[in-house]
């Protein structure tokens, strides 16, 4: 398995959201009509790109509250990993928790070989998968599908522990689901 695909599930990755400006001849309580010439500097933003990730850091999905109550130091410790962002908290006992925002891979371009258990499942709006013990026993991993594009992935581990681990994912995933766009 390569070293992108076996990271995929934990890394989280931001895109870039797209804005407009307004035309600088065109006064600001008028509606423009002019209509932008086909080599224009800037294309329009990718429809298949999901919107509102470039506004998101790993370790601002978790507030310092609700990392406590998930039983691991309130600061999450930013990180970069192949180009992509996360966070992680350190638990007690080797056990922690990590956040990864991934703009270059949907969730069913995601290889889970080593998985013992793949779940579709729903958490409010967004579809999900969980996946179980992809690394050993203690390890789980919520992972949303952003768009067609992107994903978003929460991963608890516990060694030897896998109910802790998934109560933990579920509980977190709950959390930081409204925070998605």
């Amino acid at each position: 398995m390569s070293l992108r695909a076996r990271f995929a599930p934990l890394v989280l990755v931001l895109t870039a959201a797209g804005c407009s400006v307004p035309d600088a001849g065109t006064p600001a309580s008028q509606p423009s009509t002019s209509v932008a010439p086909s080599s224009q500097a800037f294309p329009p933003p990718s429809t298949s790109q999901p919107d509102g990730l470039a506004a998101i850091e790993a370790c601002d999905l978790l507030t310092t509250q609700e990392a406590s109550s998930l039983g691991v130091p309130p600061e999450g410790r930013p990180q970069e990993v192949l180009g992509l962002r996360r966070c992680n908290w350190g638990g007690p006992e080797g056990g922690g928790i990590s956040i990864a925002i991934d703009e270059d891979l949907g969730i069913d371009e995601l290889v889970f070989s080593d998985a013992s258990s793949i779940t579709d499942i729903t958490i409010g709006s967004h579809q999900a998968k969980r996946v179980l013990e992809g690394s050993g026993p203690g390890y789980c991993n919520v992972i949303f599908a952003i768009g067609d594009n992107a994903n978003v992935s929460f991963l608890a581990l516990y060694l030897n522990d896998t109910p802790r681990a998934c109560a933990v994912a579920d509980r977190a995933a709950a959390l930081i689901e409204a925070k998605l766009p």
